[in-house]
């Protein structure tokens, strides 16, 4: 729920964010031997009888496929879950959460948010390793079966590409009256190289619905061209709320307004050679939030 609550801020939602959520423990905390070897005879303790009356759906994850799945994507998902929750600290800072406009708000914001780079900087530097072979399938086949490979990678891309969100948020929040740094140039850039990845290989022929908040933030950055490749994938993603079921995970439920809220954004960026507020410009176009995930 806290993923959804900080994408549904950002999106024009009211409320308070937990911000301690958000901050980066110092040191990652590493299981004792003792820890594991207690976890495990717990895991083992029980009769047959017991296990027997346990939910059969609770096989599954004791399943070999499941265990080594889990082995493989379980620490990239943990680096991905603590990359979302320093998006609190970044909403927490904007002009909807905070005062803003004077010099002593703005200085106090810019210590926070060079505050708030450094960590996504070292979260990234911490990152699994496996995590690295987002682009390499192939170099798994030796371990795992094609589809499988396929999959754990197309996962570690979504992971990338809504770690590299982050970068280009904070400028958008703290930074936005300065040049963009290159951190910011390169994260649009490889969400784009992602996405294009993503979608070449896509079943359903569209972007999964995780890339809908990085491609949107990288659309509002990016250059004419990349906002026009953006802007087309948004339009297949929202084509496919009428061809897909409603039930469907890969139907995003807000595509077609997120496409709106960027073709508006843009336009008026353009027009006026300066940043645009979502959460302004969402309240203009929309009666109700929405979220982006």
């Amino acid at each position: 729920m806290s993923l959804l609550d900080v994408k549904s801020l950002i999106a024009g939602r009211d409320g308070d964010l937990l911000i301690e959520l958000g901050n980066l423990p110092n040191d990652r905390p590493k299981p004792k031997p003792s820890d594991i070897q207690s976890s495990r005879e717990s895991r083992m303790a029980g009769s047959t009888e017991e296990r027997r009356e346990e939910d059969p759906n609770e096989d599954l994850f004791r399943s070999p496929s499941y265990l080594v799945y889990e082995a493989i994507v379980g620490p990239a998902f943990e680096f991905f879950v603590q990359a979302q929750q320093v998006v609190r600290r970044i909403v927490c800072i904007d002009l909807h959460h905070r005062s803003r406009g004077t010099l002593s708000d703005e200085f106090e914001v810019l210590q926070i948010a060079h505050k708030v780079g450094a960590d996504l900087e070292t979260l990234w530097h911490r990152r699994p390793s496996v995590i690295d072979i987002y682009g390499q399938p192939e170099a798994l086949h030796d371990t795992l079966c094609a589809p499988v490979a396929l999959e754990v990678c197309r996962t570690f891309r979504q992971y990338v590409a809504n770690f590299l969100a982050n970068f280009i948020y904070l400028h958008r929040v703290a930074f936005a009256i300065y040049p963009r740094t290159d951190r910011v140039n390169g994260a649009v850039d490889k969400i784009i190289q992602l996405a294009t990845i993503e979608s070449a290989g896509s079943l359903p022929g569209h972007l999964p619905v995780s890339f809908m908040w990085p491609i949107f933030v990288a659309g509002l950055e990016g250059s004419h061209d990349q906002r026009q490749w953006i802007v087309q994938e948004m339009q297949r993603m929202a084509a496919a709320r009428e061809n897909e079921p409603a039930t469907s995970i890969a139907r995003h439920p807000s595509a077609d307004k997120v496409l709106l809220l960027l073709e508006e954004m843009t336009r008026r960026q353009d027009v006026s050679r300066s940043w645009a507020d979502s959460r302004c410009v969402r309240r203009e176009l929309f009666s109700n939030p929405f979220v982006m995930i």
